[in-house]
């Protein structure tokens, strides 16, 4: 969930795995690896966007590392993919840089 709007879903296993959303994936890197003393903690660059405002296009896009000027412009909807044979979970993801 990424300002007000669902930006991917998955089983556990598979979001952990196979993280497809820049947000999803931005995110988990930011989380503290206490394993290593040395670490240095991510972050995520920029602002959440004013949930204020009429917002146009991915709500994510000013943060994201991989955005085009579509991104901008045009909010994705969400994409259903299959990750594994295995599974009945489908996975959705909302993005236009790593769908």
């Amino acid at each position: 969930m990424y300002a007000g709007k669902k930006a991917e879903s998955a089983a556990t296993y598979d979001l952990f795995s196979q993280m497809r959303h820049p947000y999803t994936q931005a995110l988990l890197n930011a989380v503290p690896k206490i394993e290593e003393s040395d670490y240095r903690l991510l972050s995520i660059p920029g602002l959440p966007p004013d949930l204020s405002t009429e917002l146009v296009g991915c709500r994510f896009a000013d943060r994201c590392l991989y955005a085009t000027s579509k991104c901008s412009e045009v909010e994705p909807r969400s994409k259903l993919r299959k990750i594994r044979d295995d599974t009945n979970s489908p996975a959705s993801t909302r993005s236009w840089a790593r769908a």
